[in-house]
């Protein structure tokens, strides 16, 4: 059985168990403290496929708060209705999508000092100054005091407001509650029996900011 949870091919970072809880919690009380991020707040995701998905995913779910995948090919249109329609108030984002998530803040009125970039050159591009680093929000984050984990109804309470494709008019809000998505996965082993066990090794090439995509992420944690 690997130890790695998580593993990114290119960076070779990786997560393990122990660190993904840790990053997960450490997030969970920057986003308390720094951000005021309360019970069904919605935090947007305007990310390609990347590796701290997950922690920033559990980090948010541990306060009640709603993740809110955005596709990362949006134009700033696209990402506007997005953050107005789901009433975002943070957005974590990457250096080279900044472009388009800045202006599309800037419409919408989030503050720019509520957009967070995960990747190694948050700060380096002009006009990132006053954002957040994702890793020195982690960093900060396990030298805060602890944040008691908030209490959810599974059934009705959303754990994800994934968009549709808007194939028919604008991009429509699924609201997808915990117990949605556990379901999802209970029918899965059902219908397909053990697929997945510990020695399974998953190969995440479906987007993250679809349900598809989102689904590997809870699929490894529940073989634990």
């Amino acid at each position: 059985m690997l130890s790695e949870l998580f593993i990114d091919p290119n960076t070779s970072e990786h997560y393990t168990y122990t660190t993904l809880h840790q990053t997960s919690l450490a997030f969970a009380r920057s986003l308390h403290h720094s951000f005021r991020l309360q019970k069904s707040h919605v935090l947007a995701l305007f990310l390609q496929n990347n590796i701290n998905t997950a922690a920033i995913t559990f980090g948010t779910h541990y306060l009640g708060g709603i993740v809110s995948p955005a596709n990362p090919a949006y134009t700033v249109r696209e990402l506007v209705h997005h953050l107005k329609d789901s009433g975002a108030k943070i957005l974590v984002t990457q250096s080279s999508l900044l472009k388009v998530a800045l202006e599309a803040v800037r419409e919408v009125g989030i503050e720019k000092g509520n957009v967070i970039v995960v990747d190694d050159d948050d700060g380096k591009e002009s006009g990132t100054k006053g954002l957040k680093s994702f890793k020195d929000l982690v960093k900060k984050g396990t030298k805060m005091e602890e944040v008691k984990k908030v209490q959810i109804d599974q059934r009705k309470d959303l754990a994800y407001l994934v968009y549709s494709s808007g194939t028919t008019g604008l991009p429509k809000g699924v609201m997808l509650s915990h117990r949605n998505v556990v379901s999802n996965l209970a029918m899965l082993d059902a219908t397909e029996g053990k697929i997945i066990t510990h020695e399974s090794r998953i190969l995440s090439v479906l987007p993250f900011y679809h349900i598809y995509g989102t689904l590997p992420h809870a699929v490894c944690i529940c073989t634990d």
